[in-house]
């Protein structure tokens, strides 16, 4: 909370759930007007539309071309299966529930925002930032199981049942953790990424609490240490169990020829970075700075820039993941991050991804990646004006001019976000 001499404390009376509450308002008209003539279609779409049908019609999950449906997973069919036979009764159904679930999706970021971010103009920085960033606005105006996969994820931050929390909601908090993780799986095959990655980052930090204390060689104090970690465990288990019998499914149903793409893991892992991290880079400025820059010193390399963007991009990434590992007391916050972290290093690891792809893959990592701009950037720029080290007055004018260049910044993902929204409303 800012302090009561504070004199920029009427930024804490301006109600945050006000302005959250207006920029969702702003956000749902911009969906509703770039889905105005229909949602998009790829064609990844084509088969969510035919397992959706075959599960209505012959109660089976069958791909656009009769083949068994393996590579994706059932729940987003399922959702989609109660609604009608054909693509004209779905369509707009879809819409409106992409449009549906984003405004859960937000208010789940509003309490995750509030919970992490304490000063009111960092939360509507970050808030802002949330709602300008493409990838969020993209998978809601195309027929895609990001939509419903962020809510669920969201959600699943908010409902981590921290072990500190001794409450009579824990068991609640807890029940609805486990399903939301098994939803997680059942939505997406990357959740199971997620899953791991909290396990890891709750390993790594129950590490190095056992190992500074003298105690480490008692066993009780192992268990003490680590019970929250096999108590995550038991509550992802059936997310496990789920991931595992549709793998096996699928391996069976495709007659083996899972082993074939086995082998493109990791084959296309420098032009997996380099899409992503031109991805990332682009949602901080325009890609076309360094192109620019490039060709006005006279040199001649076209993909120079691009790797350099990227670079700096993952460098970004790389840099905030070691910070809230090591250097960050949010242990909530710093779970989330590094399972994001852990899911942008197994999307690059994976077979190469067509650049149409990138974003929408990415939408999951940015959710966590722009709460932890925020909180950081909190952390930087805001600090208490009635310290006595410093000249008071340059305090204010240092403090007003960064968060102004900070909002003015927000110009450019808004410009952005606008420009594609037209263009996909032209574009139907």
């Amino acid at each position: 909370m800012l302090s009561k001499k504070n004199p920029l404390q009427a930024f804490e009376k301006i109600k945050f759930a006000y302005l959250a509450a207006l920029g969702i308002l702003f956000w749902g008209l911009l969906q509703q007007y770039a889905t105005q003539a229909g949602i998009w279609l790829t064609a990844d779409s084509f088969d969510y539309l035919a397992a959706a049908q075959s599960l209505h019609v012959k109660n089976a999950l069958l791909r656009a071309n009769g083949k068994p449906f393996v590579h994706w997973t059932p729940l987003y069919p399922a959702l989609l299966a109660c609604i009608g036979k054909n693509k004209g009764e779905i369509l707009p159904f879809v819409a409106a529930q992409q449009l549906f679930f984003s405004v859960i999706l937000y208010f789940f970021l509003y309490q995750i925002i509030k919970k992490n971010v304490k000063s009111a103009i960092a939360r509507i920085w970050t808030f802002l930032a949330l709602l300008t960033a493409l990838p969020l606005f993209m998978v809601s105006i195309f027929l895609w199981s990001e939509s419903f996969f962020l809510l669920l994820l969201a959600a699943l931050w908010y409902f981590y049942p921290d072990k500190k929390n001794t409450s009579k909601s824990f068991t609640f908090q807890s029940l609805c953790f486990a399903l939301l993780a098994l939803l997680l799986v059942m939505q997406r095959n990357a959740g199971i990424f997620w899953l791991l990655g909290l396990l890891m980052m709750l390993f790594t930090a129950s590490s190095q609490d056992f190992f500074k204390s003298e105690k480490w060689k008692s066993y009780a104090y192992f268990y003490q240490t680590f019970s929250h970690f096999f108590y995550l465990s038991l509550l992802f288990l059936p997310a496990f169990l789920f991931f595992l019998f549709w793998q096996w499914r699928g391996f069976h149903l495709s007659e083996g020829k899972f082993r074939a793409q086995s082998h493109a893991y990791g084959s296309s892992l420098v032009e997996n970075l380099t899409l992503y991290g031109s991805k990332i880079w682009n949602s901080l400025l325009p890609d076309s700075l360094f192109s620019h820059l490039w060709h006005f010193f006279g040199f001649e390399f076209e993909k120079l820039p691009t790797y350099l963007g990227a670079g700096i991009a993952i460098f970004l990434v790389l840099g905030l993941g070691i910070l809230f590992i090591f250097f960050t007391k949010n242990k909530t916050l710093s779970l989330f991050y590094g399972a994001a972290f852990f899911y942008f290093v197994a999307l690059n690891s994976l077979g190469k991804i067509q650049a149409a792809d990138g974003e929408r893959l990415l939408a999951p990592f940015f959710l966590v990646h722009w709460v932890g701009l925020g909180f950081y950037l909190e952390k930087v720029l805001f600090y208490d004006i009635n310290t006595k080290k410093t000249n008071k007055l340059w305090r204010i004018l240092a403090w007003t001019l960064a968060w102004t260049l900070a909002f003015i910044w927000l110009l450019y993902p808004l410009s952005r976000l606008l420009k594609n929204a037209i263009f996909w409303h032209q574009g139907m």
